[in-house]
């Protein structure tokens, strides 16, 4: 299964519940391999308010569950890494990008 943005996070970027439901939907529904939502690594940088995170150990518990669930369900799941660098500007983030080059606005 593709990536699809679902949205199911808390703000903080933890799985819930209905993250893990509708991953081990989709494992119990047939697919193999499961590519989950941009995922976010940086947890000051990400595209929506309920991206899940791998920013940190605190959310294992919360992956653990997820991976936990499609694995009993006969599926394997891969996260979609996330880290927007400079697709955001200092403006929309509040602090500087993390990214190898400028921003492209900057450049405008």
């Amino acid at each position: 299964m593709g990536a699809m943005g679902v949205g199911f996070a808390e703000l903080s970027g933890n799985p819930t519940d209905r993250t893990v439901a509708y991953y081990e939907a989709r494992a119990k529904g047939g697919y193999g391999l499961i590519i989950t939502e941009v995922t976010r690594v940086q947890d000051t940088e990400f595209c929506t308010p309920l991206e899940p995170s791998l920013g940190s150990d605190q959310f294992s518990p919360g992956w653990k569950k997820v991976t936990d669930a499609v694995h009993a369900a006969g599926a394997y799941i891969f996260p979609q890494l996330h880290q927007p660098g400079r697709q955001y500007t200092k403006v929309m983030l509040g602090h500087d990008t993390s990214a190898p080059s400028p921003p492209c606005l900057s450049r405008l």
